[in-house]
């Protein structure tokens, strides 16, 4: 059974920090790991699983940021999500435990 109930929900979230700053992206980072599941296999891409909703995500988030440097996008991620691409065994693996993927029938 996945970690998410009625009121749980997973977000891809994409932060940027254009400056050379690192204090804004190790607070951010530590936000994100705050959260109750997450996911980071590909730089500046992390899917997070919270119980909060976009907005206060973000809003969270943005009290780490530099306005002038830094960028971030956030998106729900559901079960019936269209999902491709290029990733590790594991990141996949992860997808699947999570519930963000149906899993595959096997080939006849």
């Amino acid at each position: 059974m996945p970690w998410w109930g009625m009121s749980r929900r997973f977000y891809m979230v994409v932060f940027h920090s254009k400056g050379s700053c690192q204090v804004g992206r190790l607070s951010v980072t530590r936000e994100l790991r705050a959260c109750a599941r997450w996911w980071n296999y590909v730089p500046d891409l992390w899917i997070v699983g919270t119980e909060e909703s976009a907005k206060a995500l973000s809003k969270r988030l943005r009290q780490h940021m530099h306005e002038q440097e830094d960028q971030i996008f956030i998106c729900e991620i559901r079960r019936e999500s269209d999902m491709a691409g290029w990733l590790p065994a594991e990141a996949w693996d992860w997808l699947l435990t999570e519930g963000l993927l149906v899993p595959r029938s096997p080939v006849a």
